[in-house]
């Protein structure tokens, strides 16, 4: 499992499609008042109709980096091996 921070922003949205391409499970973290609309809308629009396929490889959470008792669920499973 791979986690990304930020995933629905410019940057992060595209670590999240490299990883999804290659068939990679992905943890996306993204602040709770923020939207994934654009995010999904930018894969969906790279993927194509494959999207709905690697999309139960994405798992969006709600995190907040300052708070380190927020991480421990969202770090859980999450490898630190480098693909």
């Amino acid at each position: 499992m791979n986690l990304v921070t930020g995933a629905n922003g410019l940057l992060g949205s595209y670590f999240v499609l490299e990883l999804l391409k290659k068939g990679e499970r992905v943890r996306a973290i993204k602040r709770a008042n923020s939207n994934i609309f654009h995010a999904e809308l930018f894969f969906k629009n790279e993927l194509g109709d494959e999207f709905e396929n690697l999309k139960s490889n994405l798992e969006w959470l709600d995190a907040n980096l300052d708070d380190i008792f927020s991480l421990l669920d969202v770090l859980s499973g999450v490898s630190t091996k480098p693909t």
